[in-house]
């Protein structure tokens, strides 16, 4: 993205408010383990979907899925912190990695301006789920990180640690908005003044026999056993659910004025951000947009 420092001040953001820019991105997603490698995949339009063996082995009624591909985690975690942390925070600690290092944060920044907020959908279920088949007979046996490793705000905490980002460290949790809804909270907090860097995104890992079990009981996924490379297909009419995958994607956000300040290359702009719900049903949108209407009667308002 090319910005004209004299065009990007001209207009600021609403009511005067900084308006906000990626200026580092990190991927570890089915597509690739980095940034040029996912966007070479997706534009070439090719499929990541393959049969996943432990899926196999346990007689899932779904037998494959998009996983991200086998890298090198020892740049980016040491093998102690490996054994205490799950595969979703893996993926978004090493994803911050990469985001923080491309955007090349000034060293002068107050670790108390930076922030860190990450959206998912369930957090460490890979963990839950072993512990519970593991250890349900022998509690007192399981490993001694169970707890960290299934709380879903381990990972937002870890890379708060790994720099020693003191600012809001926030985890969301809206489904399949998480990640959306992260950004959307981080780009507010520099909005308003609250913080000048937030590292921010989405992660998941839920492909397991309880997960891929479920959704196949909702009939939301695709069950194209014999073809998955070709399971994916929303808009063709004989499509029949979706495709489970895995990854984590993370931003670093900054307001325009600090990015042109400092040279920072800028990849785009977050140019706004409204939350919602329409509260009908688990998936189904409303046909219909009907005018919102208080639960209750509000209370009048008297001079006093």
């Amino acid at each position: 993205m090319s910005v004209s420092v004299g065009d990007s001040l001209r207009y600021p953001g609403r009511a005067g408010r900084p308006r906000v820019v990626v200026t580092g991105i990190g991927v570890k997603s089915p597509a690739g383990t980095g940034l040029e490698e996912a966007y070479t995949t997706i534009m070439a339009g090719k499929s990541t979907a393959a049969v996943v063996e432990e899926l196999v082995e346990q007689d899932a009624p779904v037998r494959f899925a998009c996983r991200v591909p086998e890298f090198d985690v020892e740049p980016y975690i040491t093998r102690r912190e490996l054994r205490q942390i799950d595969r979703p925070t893996e993926l978004a600690l090493c994803a911050a990695v990469d985001a923080v290092q491309d955007a090349a944060l000034p060293p002068g920044l107050a670790p108390e301006r930076v922030g860190v907020h990450l959206g998912t959908g369930i957090g460490g279920l890979p963990s839950m789920e072993a512990t519970a088949l593991n250890y349900g007979q022998a509690p007192m046996t399981m490993p001694v990180h169970t707890v960290p490793r299934t709380m879903a705000n381990s990972a937002a905490a870890r890379i708060a640690m790994r720099y020693g980002f003191r600012g809001s460290c926030n985890t969301y949790v809206t489904a399949c908005a998480s990640g959306t809804t992260a950004i959307g909270e981080a780009a507010r907090r520099i909005q308003y003044g609250e913080l000048d860097a937030v590292v921010t995104g989405g992660f998941d890992s839920a492909i397991t026999t309880v997960m891929l079990s479920g959704f196949a009981r909702m009939r939301a996924l695709s069950d194209r056993n014999d073809d998955p490379e070709r399971a994916s297909r929303p808009f063709d009419a004989d499509r029949n659910g979706f495709v489970m995958g895995e990854g984590a994607t993370v931003l670093v956000l900054e307001s325009l004025e600090a990015a042109l300040a400092r040279g920072a290359r800028i990849y785009g702009e977050i140019a706004g951000y409204a939350t919602n719900s329409d509260a009908f049903h688990i998936v189904a949108p409303r046909r219909t947009a009907p005018r919102p209407r208080p639960a209750w009667p509000w209370p009048s308002r008297t001079p006093g």
